[in-house]
């Protein structure tokens, strides 16, 4: 990911680098736990509706 970020933003220093590159990991851990909430709530539906 920081090789990714230095590509695309060689103007920024090894700090600003970390940094962004963080938040966009906890950008994807947030949205990767919302995938999740909505998967196990449909898996919960479909063995209700089994049941």
């Amino acid at each position: 990911k920081m090789q990714e970020l230095g590509q695309k933003s060689a103007g920024l220093d090894t700090t600003r680098k970390a940094i962004l590159t963080s938040v966009n990991i906890m950008h994807e851990k947030v949205i990767l736990e919302e995938e999740n909430r909505r998967l196990q709530q449909e898996i919960n539906q479909l063995k209700q509706r089994d049941e």
